[in-house]
């Protein structure tokens, strides 16, 4: 039976491509939707519309995902001490944290303050009385004298601001300053001068202090 060419036009908006000896040979069942009569052949496009569907949900997951990746190692690469504090956060509450800074780099601080701020921030909101100590003992803490107070001015906001907000104590090494050539007088009221940071640090974790180390990643 030769195909109706009115009923094929009507049944078939999308342009499409037709093989007229093949159409003889074309058999076609009705379904009817409310008062709209629509021809089989069409399932292939909704076919086709479900795909594209299909396809950009999965690509909206893929771009979702990948998101989530990056977004994940780019706080891995900022604070790198997270799963450290984690372990502390799956026990019960320790006596405090040290947070140790030992670096060869008198600008360290500028990275290394911003990570204690972010584990402060979970600290003190899961503990409001845990003890947490800063100390560095290393070059980083030249940049905390009072000579240069006025060119490293965000650096001691830094740590009023961890003082004030979080009461935070924050020290340093008087044996490593004075082997730089720096008299403990030299450091500035908030800053806590200790004699020798190997025996503060010894003492504090016979306290039960836990302690983690604040390394540059670079």
């Amino acid at each position: 039976m030769a195909v109706n060419q009115q009923f094929f036009s009507v049944c078939f908006p999308f342009k499409m491509t037709r093989i007229k000896s093949l159409q003889p040979n074309l058999k076609f069942s009705y379904h009817r939707f409310g008062n709209i009569k629509y021809h089989t052949r069409w399932l292939g496009n909704f076919k086709l519309l479900r795909r594209l569907f299909f396809f950009r949900v999965t690509l909206i997951f893929v771009l979702f995902y990948g998101f989530q990746c990056f977004a994940q190692e780019s706080s891995e690469e900022h604070f790198p001490e997270q799963s450290e504090i984690d372990i502390i956060f799956s026990g019960e509450q320790p006596e405090g944290v040290l947070f140790l800074v030992m670096e060869q780099d008198d600008e360290a601080l500028y990275w290394v303050l911003p990570r204690v701020t972010h584990y402060t921030q979970q600290l003190r909101e899961k503990w409001s009385d845990l003890a947490i100590v800063v100390l560095s003992h290393g070059d980083e803490m030249l940049s905390l004298t009072n000579d240069l107070k006025s060119l490293h001015n965000e650096l001691h906001q830094t740590i009023k601001k961890l003082m004030a907000d979080y009461n935070v104590l924050f020290q340093v090494c008087g044996s490593y300053a004075s082997f730089a050539d720096i008299d403990v007088s030299e450091f500035p009221d908030h800053i806590d001068v200790v004699p020798f940071a190997p025996a503060e640090i010894e003492t504090y974790r016979q306290m039960g202090f836990k302690m983690i180390n604040l390394e540059l990643t670079w």
